[in-house]
């Protein structure tokens, strides 16, 4: 039995060596595991992502950030060096700031190649299971990570008082990528696949729904404190993953007051966030800036803005038709008489996978 921080372990191992080449057999289990209480960061040393050798000390001038995504370094050296079975049982693991429960996974080393299926456990009211390949028999070992959760309660993410959460539904979500590498890290930094998240229905707070339009509606339901809500449609967020940059093919959250579409890119090496959406309302509104709202930042700190620029130029057109015209002719700058047809759900959700 051992403890680090708050995380225990207990079990039982058995080495068969009679073969030549050692043969372990483990049982073990956990009340808590907290991944922060693991590996380099927790014993107070950080190591560079690539090399995992130990990093340089911040100065007091850095302004690197930690990562969301563990840059634990693995040697491949005791993958090769015999053969397991292990077995894993936790009551809960903590991952940042997500808690999984009744987690269960089963791990077969045979020549240098580890086999993790299935990994599941519960999470935010739903289901994970998951099949990982690790292919340690190079230097730099090559994974394959298939990562599907189920039945998702979003309205359980990130709750810190009691009101009512800004969205709920059931999301569904799948990660299929291959990437190298010696780290978690490292595998997402040159990673190869698929990221895809559905949710078929679900509801929205109407303040944030009107804001991605930035309109006067979403304003005043905003300063207001407004609970009412939305209806969600439906909404896929789709990314295809090339050489650890994901690059968004459809980013679509229809509700009944706002379409609202995105693009951009995650970078998985850096971890930073590079994300537009522009939200479109479905009815007529007088007064609405045509400003895209920005999320920015990283995956760990991740940043939202409206883009300043696009405002300033509409204000600008304003005071223009004020001037030519007449101050109520200035209003026409901020009207949208395009209005929004509600998405093709269907065949968005058929799409994904």
């Amino acid at each position: 039995s051992a403890t680090s921080g708050q995380t225990d372990m207990r079990g039982t191992v058995s080495v068969e060596t009679s073969s030549g080449r050692p043969a372990l057999d483990v049982e073990l289990n956990s009340h808590v595991l907290r991944l922060a209480d693991l590996g380099a960061r927790a014993a107070g040393l950080s190591r560079d992502a690539d090399t995992g050798k130990p990093a340089a000390k911040p100065t007091a001038q850095s302004t690197d950030k930690p990562l969301l995504l563990s840059n634990a370094m693995l040697k491949p050296s005791g993958v090769r060096h015999s053969d397991a079975l292990v077995r894993y049982h936790a009551e809960r693991v903590e991952v940042g700031r997500v808690s999984l429960h009744a987690v269960a996974a089963k791990m077969t080393i045979e020549h240098g190649i580890a086999v993790v299926a299935p990994l599941v456990g519960n999470v935010l009211g739903g289901k994970l299971w998951a099949h990982i390949k690790l292919d340690a028999t190079t230097d730099v070992p090559v994974a394959d990570v298939d990562l599907k959760l189920t039945d998702l309660q979003l309205g359980q993410l990130g709750r810190k008082g009691a009101g009512k959460p800004p969205i709920q539904g059931l999301l569904r979500a799948r990660v299929a990528v291959n990437g190298h590498g010696s780290s978690i890290h490292q595998v997402a930094a040159t990673a190869n696949g698929t990221v895809t998240a559905v949710l078929p229905h679900g509801t929205l707070r109407a303040s944030l729904a009107e804001l991605t339009g930035v309109d006067l509606r979403g304003l005043g339901l905003l300063i207001a404190k407004s609970s009412k809500e939305t209806a969600v449609r439906c909404g896929i967020a789709s990314f295809q993953a090339h050489q650890g940059t994901l690059t968004a093919q459809h980013l679509v959250l229809d509700t009944d007051a706002v379409l609202i579409t995105g693009s951009g890119a995650i970078h998985l090496d850096t971890e930073a966030v590079d994300l537009e959406f522009r939200g479109r309302p479905k009815s007529f509104r007088l007064i609405r800036w045509h400003a895209p709202v920005l999320v920015r930042g990283t995956l760990a700190h991740p940043a939202i803005a409206v883009q300043a620029s696009h405002s300033v130029a509409q204000t600008a057109a304003a005071v223009a038709l004020g001037v030519v015209l007449t101050p109520l002719a200035a209003v026409l700058a901020f009207v949208d008489p395009g209005l929004a047809k509600d998405a093709d759900c269907s065949a968005l959700l058929a799409a994904a996978p």
